[in-house]
């Protein structure tokens, strides 16, 4: 996920500084957890479930 944002995933060296938000969608999973399709489609739908409340 961090390559496809341009952030360097290397453990020591990576990782992003302040140009990232992260939310979290408390409930949402992935299942099974090691799926991005099924990570993405939870994202998708928690991020609709959000935006219809607010």
């Amino acid at each position: 996920a961090a390559r496809a944002l341009g952030i360097d995933p290397h453990p020591v060296r990576g990782g992003a500084g302040h140009e990232v938000t992260y939310i979290l969608f408390p409930g949402a999973r992935a299942r099974p957890l090691e799926s991005h399709r099924s990570a993405v489609a939870a994202g998708e739908a928690a991020a609709r479930k959000f935006l219809r409340a607010n």
